[in-house]
Protein backbone atom coordinates (compact mmCIF):
# COMPACT_ATOMS: atom_id res chain seq x y z
CA UNK A 1 0.00 0.00 0.00
CA UNK A 2 1.45 3.37 -1.11
CA UNK A 3 2.23 5.91 2.07
CA UNK A 4 0.11 9.17 2.35
CA UNK A 5 2.01 11.61 1.21
CA UNK A 6 0.97 15.24 2.46
CA UNK A 7 3.97 17.33 0.85
CA UNK A 8 2.59 20.82 2.71
CA UNK A 9 2.70 19.23 6.05
CA UNK A 10 6.46 18.32 4.71
CA UNK A 11 7.07 21.93 3.92
CA UNK A 12 6.01 22.93 7.31
CA UNK A 13 8.41 20.89 8.81
CA UNK A 14 10.96 21.97 6.45
CA UNK A 15 9.85 26.14 7.13
CA UNK A 16 8.51 25.94 10.65
CA UNK A 17 5.11 26.86 9.69
CA UNK A 18 2.42 26.23 7.21
CA UNK A 19 1.21 29.24 5.53
CA UNK A 20 -2.53 28.14 3.84
CA UNK A 21 -2.66 31.19 1.65
CA UNK A 22 -3.56 29.50 -1.49
CA UNK A 23 -3.25 30.96 -4.98
CA UNK A 24 -2.39 34.94 -5.78
CA UNK A 25 -3.62 36.10 -8.56
CA UNK A 26 -0.45 37.20 -10.87
CA UNK A 27 -0.47 39.57 -13.54
CA UNK A 28 2.66 38.56 -15.41
CA UNK A 29 4.41 35.95 -17.51
CA UNK A 30 7.61 35.19 -18.93
CA UNK A 31 10.09 32.59 -19.30
CA UNK A 32 8.84 28.77 -20.38
CA UNK A 33 6.24 26.65 -18.96
CA UNK A 34 8.03 23.60 -18.95
CA UNK A 35 11.70 25.31 -17.46
CA UNK A 36 9.79 27.17 -14.78
CA UNK A 37 7.29 23.65 -13.61
CA UNK A 38 11.19 21.61 -13.97
CA UNK A 39 12.36 24.36 -11.61
CA UNK A 40 9.91 24.00 -9.15
CA UNK A 41 9.46 19.93 -9.36
CA UNK A 42 13.02 19.87 -8.57
CA UNK A 43 12.65 22.22 -5.92
CA UNK A 44 9.82 20.13 -4.28
CA UNK A 45 12.32 16.73 -4.63
CA UNK A 46 15.48 18.26 -3.19
CA UNK A 47 14.02 20.34 -0.48
CA UNK A 48 10.64 18.91 0.62
CA UNK A 49 10.50 15.08 -0.17
CA UNK A 50 14.12 13.88 -0.04
CA UNK A 51 13.97 13.28 3.56
CA UNK A 52 11.06 11.22 3.10
CA UNK A 53 12.32 8.72 0.42
CA UNK A 54 9.88 9.66 -2.51
CA UNK A 55 9.87 11.59 -5.56
CA UNK A 56 7.42 13.91 -7.63
CA UNK A 57 6.47 13.09 -11.21
CA UNK A 58 5.06 15.64 -13.63
CA UNK A 59 1.23 14.46 -14.60
CA UNK A 60 -0.02 17.50 -16.65
CA UNK A 61 0.76 21.12 -16.50
CA UNK A 62 -0.85 24.12 -18.08
CA UNK A 63 -1.04 27.92 -17.69
CA UNK A 64 -4.61 28.80 -16.25
CA UNK A 65 -5.78 31.70 -14.45
CA UNK A 66 -2.67 33.31 -14.24
CA UNK A 67 -0.93 30.42 -12.59
CA UNK A 68 1.12 27.84 -13.93
CA UNK A 69 -0.98 24.78 -12.13
CA UNK A 70 1.10 21.46 -11.79
CA UNK A 71 -0.44 17.74 -11.43
CA UNK A 72 1.89 15.81 -9.21
CA UNK A 73 2.20 12.33 -8.67
CA UNK A 74 4.01 11.70 -5.25
CA UNK A 75 4.00 8.21 -4.30
CA UNK A 76 0.99 7.34 -5.65
CA UNK A 77 -0.73 10.68 -4.66
CA UNK A 78 -2.04 12.60 -6.42
CA UNK A 79 -1.53 16.83 -5.71
CA UNK A 80 -1.96 19.79 -7.55
CA UNK A 81 0.51 22.65 -6.81
CA UNK A 82 0.94 25.75 -8.72
CA UNK A 83 3.53 28.17 -9.85
CA UNK A 84 3.23 31.86 -10.52
CA UNK A 85 4.02 32.32 -13.90
CA UNK A 86 7.21 34.36 -13.52
CA UNK A 87 8.32 31.12 -11.56
CA UNK A 88 9.66 32.83 -8.40
CA UNK A 89 6.39 31.77 -6.06
CA UNK A 90 4.96 27.89 -5.03
CA UNK A 91 1.42 27.99 -4.16
CA UNK A 92 -0.14 27.45 -1.85
CA UNK A 93 2.49 27.87 0.84
CA UNK A 94 3.89 30.77 -1.10
CA UNK A 95 7.29 29.39 -1.08
CA UNK A 96 9.97 31.69 -2.95
CA UNK A 97 11.76 29.51 -5.81
CA UNK A 98 14.70 31.99 -6.65
CA UNK A 99 15.21 34.16 -3.63
CA UNK A 100 16.63 33.23 -0.66
CA UNK A 101 14.96 33.08 2.25
CA UNK A 102 15.28 33.45 6.37
CA UNK A 103 13.19 32.09 8.74
CA UNK A 104 12.46 34.90 11.69
CA UNK A 105 13.13 34.03 14.83
CA UNK A 106 9.47 34.54 16.08
CA UNK A 107 7.01 33.61 13.37
CA UNK A 108 9.12 31.54 10.75
CA UNK A 109 8.13 34.46 8.49
CA UNK A 110 9.62 33.84 5.66
CA UNK A 111 11.24 37.50 3.93
CA UNK A 112 12.77 38.01 0.74
CA UNK A 113 16.80 39.17 1.56
CA UNK A 114 17.38 42.15 -0.55
CA UNK A 115 20.24 44.43 -0.47
CA UNK A 116 19.77 47.78 0.81
CA UNK A 117 19.39 49.39 -2.82
CA UNK A 118 17.16 46.86 -4.23
CA UNK A 119 14.47 48.08 -1.35
CA UNK A 120 11.06 49.32 -2.69
CA UNK A 121 9.95 52.75 -2.63
CA UNK A 122 6.61 53.67 -2.45
CA UNK A 123 5.27 57.40 -1.73
CA UNK A 124 2.05 58.23 -1.09
CA UNK A 125 1.23 59.32 -4.93
CA UNK A 126 1.83 55.36 -5.34
CA UNK A 127 -1.31 55.12 -3.29
CA UNK A 128 -2.72 56.58 -0.31
CA UNK A 129 -1.80 56.33 2.81
CA UNK A 130 -3.07 56.89 6.76
CA UNK A 131 -1.08 57.27 9.92
CA UNK A 132 2.09 59.27 10.70
CA UNK A 133 4.40 60.11 7.10
CA UNK A 134 7.67 59.89 10.12
CA UNK A 135 6.31 56.73 11.55
CA UNK A 136 9.78 53.90 12.10
CA UNK A 137 7.87 51.60 10.00
CA UNK A 138 5.88 51.57 6.99
CA UNK A 139 3.58 48.42 5.82
CA UNK A 140 2.73 48.85 2.01
CA UNK A 141 0.23 46.96 1.14
CA UNK A 142 -0.73 46.49 -2.85
CA UNK A 143 -4.12 45.28 -3.55
CA UNK A 144 -6.97 44.81 -5.88
CA UNK A 145 -10.67 45.05 -4.74
CA UNK A 146 -12.00 42.69 -6.66
CA UNK A 147 -9.56 40.21 -5.76
CA UNK A 148 -11.15 37.42 -3.72
CA UNK A 149 -8.15 37.00 -1.56
CA UNK A 150 -7.67 40.42 -0.89
CA UNK A 151 -11.22 40.83 0.36
CA UNK A 152 -10.14 38.02 2.98
CA UNK A 153 -6.89 40.04 4.02
CA UNK A 154 -9.75 42.83 4.52
CA UNK A 155 -11.57 40.93 7.20
CA UNK A 156 -14.34 42.78 5.88
CA UNK A 157 -16.91 40.77 3.80
CA UNK A 158 -19.35 38.77 5.81
CA UNK A 159 -18.53 35.53 3.95
CA UNK A 160 -14.93 34.93 5.11
CA UNK A 161 -16.21 33.63 8.17
CA UNK A 162 -16.54 29.92 6.13
CA UNK A 163 -12.62 30.42 5.34
CA UNK A 164 -11.34 30.70 8.95
CA UNK A 165 -10.43 26.97 9.16
CA UNK A 166 -8.24 27.81 6.08
CA UNK A 167 -6.79 31.25 5.48
CA UNK A 168 -7.44 32.24 9.32
CA UNK A 169 -3.84 33.79 9.07
CA UNK A 170 -4.76 35.66 5.92
CA UNK A 171 -8.35 36.84 7.44
CA UNK A 172 -8.34 40.67 8.71
CA UNK A 173 -4.64 41.51 8.09
CA UNK A 174 -5.09 44.64 6.63
CA UNK A 175 -7.93 46.14 8.97
CA UNK A 176 -4.98 44.52 11.93
CA UNK A 177 -2.48 47.15 10.08
CA UNK A 178 -4.83 49.70 9.55
CA UNK A 179 -6.06 49.86 12.99
CA UNK A 180 -2.12 49.95 14.41
CA UNK A 181 -2.11 53.10 11.75
CA UNK A 182 -4.55 54.92 13.44
CA UNK A 183 -3.45 54.30 16.87
CA UNK A 184 -0.04 56.16 15.14
CA UNK A 185 2.46 52.99 15.21
CA UNK A 186 2.97 52.24 11.99
CA UNK A 187 2.00 53.78 8.18
CA UNK A 188 0.01 51.72 5.68
CA UNK A 189 0.33 52.45 2.56
CA UNK A 190 -2.60 51.19 0.15
CA UNK A 191 -1.61 50.83 -3.29
CA UNK A 192 -4.92 50.21 -5.68
CA UNK A 193 -4.24 47.84 -8.08
CA UNK A 194 -6.52 47.25 -11.02
CA UNK A 195 -5.72 44.49 -13.16
CA UNK A 196 -8.68 41.91 -12.63
CA UNK A 197 -10.57 43.06 -15.16
CA UNK A 198 -12.79 46.12 -16.28
CA UNK A 199 -14.55 46.58 -12.96
CA UNK A 200 -10.76 46.49 -10.95
CA UNK A 201 -10.37 50.11 -13.22
CA UNK A 202 -13.79 51.11 -12.07
CA UNK A 203 -13.54 50.24 -8.15
CA UNK A 204 -9.60 51.46 -8.08
CA UNK A 205 -11.26 55.12 -9.86
CA UNK A 206 -14.41 55.17 -7.78
CA UNK A 207 -11.96 54.97 -4.86
CA UNK A 208 -9.58 57.87 -5.81
CA UNK A 209 -12.63 59.25 -6.52
CA UNK A 210 -13.94 59.19 -3.04
CA UNK A 211 -10.29 60.23 -1.78
CA UNK A 212 -10.79 63.54 -3.64
CA UNK A 213 -13.21 64.16 -1.04
CA UNK A 214 -11.35 62.46 1.97
CA UNK A 215 -13.02 59.65 1.92
CA UNK A 216 -10.95 57.02 0.89
CA UNK A 217 -10.54 54.76 3.85
CA UNK A 218 -14.71 54.98 4.02
CA UNK A 219 -14.99 53.87 0.13
CA UNK A 220 -12.37 51.28 0.65
CA UNK A 221 -14.34 49.51 3.28
CA UNK A 222 -17.45 49.83 1.53
CA UNK A 223 -16.32 48.20 -1.67
CA UNK A 224 -14.71 45.22 0.49
CA UNK A 225 -18.19 45.05 2.41
CA UNK A 226 -20.01 44.92 -1.20
CA UNK A 227 -17.46 42.14 -2.40
CA UNK A 228 -19.35 39.30 -3.17
CA UNK A 229 -16.10 36.72 -3.79
CA UNK A 230 -16.29 36.68 -7.38
CA UNK A 231 -15.05 38.82 -10.15
CA UNK A 232 -16.19 40.66 -12.94
CA UNK A 233 -19.85 39.95 -12.59
CA UNK A 234 -21.67 43.14 -12.50
CA UNK A 235 -21.22 44.30 -8.42
CA UNK A 236 -18.64 46.98 -9.64
CA UNK A 237 -20.66 48.52 -12.55
CA UNK A 238 -20.28 52.73 -12.23
CA UNK A 239 -23.87 52.10 -11.35
CA UNK A 240 -23.27 50.09 -8.88
CA UNK A 241 -20.37 51.62 -7.47
CA UNK A 242 -22.36 55.08 -7.25
CA UNK A 243 -24.89 53.36 -5.11
CA UNK A 244 -21.83 52.08 -2.47
CA UNK A 245 -20.98 55.55 -2.58
CA UNK A 246 -24.01 57.14 -1.65
CA UNK A 247 -24.29 55.40 1.79
CA UNK A 248 -21.25 56.64 3.08
CA UNK A 249 -21.74 59.73 5.04
CA UNK A 250 -20.11 63.21 4.40
CA UNK A 251 -19.47 61.81 0.68
CA UNK A 252 -21.33 64.63 -1.82
CA UNK A 253 -22.76 62.06 -4.30
CA UNK A 254 -23.07 64.46 -7.44
CA UNK A 255 -19.40 65.09 -6.93
CA UNK A 256 -18.43 62.02 -6.88
CA UNK A 257 -20.76 60.72 -9.78
CA UNK A 258 -19.49 63.71 -12.12
CA UNK A 259 -15.80 62.08 -10.63
CA UNK A 260 -16.66 58.50 -11.76
CA UNK A 261 -18.61 59.33 -14.72
CA UNK A 262 -16.41 61.39 -16.37
CA UNK A 263 -13.23 59.00 -15.76
CA UNK A 264 -10.98 61.73 -14.05
CA UNK A 265 -9.07 59.59 -11.94
CA UNK A 266 -8.37 57.24 -14.79
CA UNK A 267 -5.23 58.11 -15.12
CA UNK A 268 -4.58 58.33 -11.88
CA UNK A 269 -5.26 54.37 -11.77
CA UNK A 270 -3.25 53.37 -14.87
CA UNK A 271 -0.26 55.09 -13.26
CA UNK A 272 -0.93 53.45 -10.06
CA UNK A 273 -1.16 50.47 -11.74
CA UNK A 274 2.06 50.68 -14.23
CA UNK A 275 4.55 51.90 -11.06
CA UNK A 276 3.29 48.34 -9.27
CA UNK A 277 4.24 46.69 -12.61
CA UNK A 278 8.22 48.23 -12.15
CA UNK A 279 8.50 46.65 -9.00
CA UNK A 280 8.62 43.08 -6.83
CA UNK A 281 4.95 42.38 -6.95
CA UNK A 282 4.00 39.11 -8.05
CA UNK A 283 0.46 39.20 -7.24
CA UNK A 284 -2.06 40.13 -4.58
CA UNK A 285 -2.60 41.05 -1.78
CA UNK A 286 1.36 41.62 -1.27
CA UNK A 287 2.56 43.21 1.36
CA UNK A 288 6.01 45.08 2.27
CA UNK A 289 7.44 46.02 5.39
CA UNK A 290 9.74 49.18 5.25
CA UNK A 291 10.55 48.09 1.39
CA UNK A 292 10.88 44.49 2.39
CA UNK A 293 8.36 41.66 0.95
CA UNK A 294 6.94 40.17 3.60
CA UNK A 295 4.74 36.46 3.30
CA UNK A 296 0.80 37.54 3.06
CA UNK A 297 0.57 35.94 6.78
CA UNK A 298 -0.42 38.32 10.28
CA UNK A 299 2.56 35.31 11.45
CA UNK A 300 5.13 36.99 8.91
CA UNK A 301 3.72 40.23 9.05
CA UNK A 302 3.52 41.07 12.88
CA UNK A 303 7.14 39.30 13.18
CA UNK A 304 8.12 41.69 10.68
CA UNK A 305 6.60 44.36 12.60
CA UNK A 306 7.53 43.39 15.97
CA UNK A 307 3.84 43.39 17.26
Amino acid sequence: MAKKINMWQVAAVVFGVLFLLSIFNVFSFSGSTTKITGNAVSYINENLLSQQGVEATVVSSEKTNGVIRTTLNIDGQIQDVYVSTDGTLLFPAAIPLTDSQVIAATGAAVVSQVSPGDILEVSASSGVSIGPEDAEITVTEFSDFQCPFCAIASGLPSWISQYESQYGDLIGISKKIKDLAKEGKLRFVYVPMNFLGQESVYAAQAALCANEQGKFWEMHDALFIAHDSKENNGKFEKDKLETIAGSINGLNAATFNDCLENDSTLTEAQSINQAANSVDVTGTPSFFVNGQKVSSSWTAISAAIGV
